[in-house]
């Protein structure tokens, strides 16, 4: 994939979020101080700086640009993150792309503990695709950060292609820009990357990446959903809770009422049943504080932002309070519950069990197959 000459309607918007540029307004998505400049001010200071402004393109807005991949004869490749799949899936997508091909990259599986069987995950992730509704032509797993599996991805374009525009779609911090810079990179003349950040709401309209047989790459926003933990906590936890290294399972032996905090984010209450272990996927940087269930409520109110963090101090009080999520363990069964955007505990006994995860209200709790 090489590019021709940028379409020079191009250079009326931003390279990096795809906004159409101006000079008049610096309040006002698209501010550039001085003409002539590729990419406007919000995303200067997100690639330099790693600063997000506080300018957000609405919700509606979102789905209104989204709604233009069905109209047009496309191939879609659906980014989703393997660290949080149930809050990151868009499982009315077929509603966008119409009839259009959807090809599932699965990315950041470099997260993943080392040693994995891919193909088993693979074939996890099918199976939950199927569950969901989300009907796809092709499946494949990569990390566009680390390279890893980066080749699949393209045999997967030039099968399904066919010589059509290619229309990346997914929600927020997916890690959409990452892959597609790494398409840009390895295939394309072009010296500007799209801007990448760790941020929700990067890009903020349709960005054109031209190929040489007059088709496009296409980068659409990520669609925000609030159930995620992502989207409720500060940019300071965020780096906190979004993994850099491959997750290191922190399993507890715990007996019946226990409690473990995930700092102040989330706790999970082992209300009844015998002594057995629940293995933690979560960030390494987040802290886990075991105690009794009888002390729970209080360590909460007496520590949260402080010992119990993050979120610190100051944060916490923009929080939601939290709300409760029962769920009955069957015997024989290995089942994850998924804390979205958070991680994942695993669930995997021969004697059955009674929990209550504890989240942030709004934020999406699933109990499933176990990955792992």
């Amino acid at each position: 994939m090489e590019n021709t000459n940028v379409n020079k309607e191009l250079l009326d918007y931003c390279s990096g979020c795809g906004i159409k540029l101006q000079t008049t307004d610096s309040n006002k998505l698209g501010y550039i101080p001085k003409e002539n400049a590729s990419i406007c001010q919000r995303c200067y200071k997100i690639k330099h700086y790693n600063e997000i402004s506080s300018i957000t393109l609405e919700e509606d807005d979102f789905l209104k640009i989204l709604s233009h991949v069905g109209q047009t004869k496309s191939l879609v490749l659906n980014i989703v993150d393997i660290f949080d799949f149930e809050g990151s899936l868009i499982t009315g997508l077929r509603r966008f792309v119409g009839s259009n091909p959807t090809i599932m990259v699965v990315n950041k599986v470099d997260l993943l503990p080392k040693n994995l069987n891919l193909n088993r995950i693979l074939n996890w992730v099918k199976k939950q695709a199927k569950e969901y509704g989300v009907n796809v032509v092709d499946v494949v797993m990569c990390s566009a950060k680390k390279n890893i599996g980066f080749s699949r991805v393209i045999e997967a374009l030039d099968k399904h292609r066919k010589g059509r525009d290619i229309y990346v779609v997914g929600a927020t911090n997916v890690g959409k820009s990452t892959l597609i810079n790494r398409l840009i990179n390895d295939f394309s003349d072009l010296d500007e990357e799209l801007t990448t950040s760790r941020y929700p709401g990067t890009t903020l309209d349709l960005v054109k990446i031209p190929l040489e047989d007059g088709k496009y790459i296409v980068d659409t926003p990520g669609i925000v959903y609030t159930s995620r933990m992502t989207e409720i906590i500060s940019k300071r936890d965020l780096q906190k809770i979004t993994p850099e290294q491959s997750l290191k399972p922190r399993v507890y032996q715990l007996n019946e009422r226990q409690t473990l905090f995930f700092g102040a984010l989330a706790r999970f209450d082992f209300v009844q049943g015998e002594r057995q272990s629940f293995t933690c996927f979560i960030s390494n940087s987040v802290y886990v504080h075991r105690t009794k269930l009888e002390k729970a409520d209080e360590l909460y109110e007496n520590q949260k932002g402080e010992m119990l963090s993050p979120p610190g101090v100051e944060e916490i009080q923009s929080l939601p309070p939290l709300t409760k999520h029962a769920f009955r363990i069957p015997k024989s069964k290995k089942l994850d519950i998924l804390i979205s955007g958070l991680g994942w505990i695993k669930c995997s006994n021969e004697i059955g069990a009674e929990v209550v995860i504890h989240v942030p209200k709004g934020v999406k709790v699933v109990l499933r197959e176990s990955m792992i």
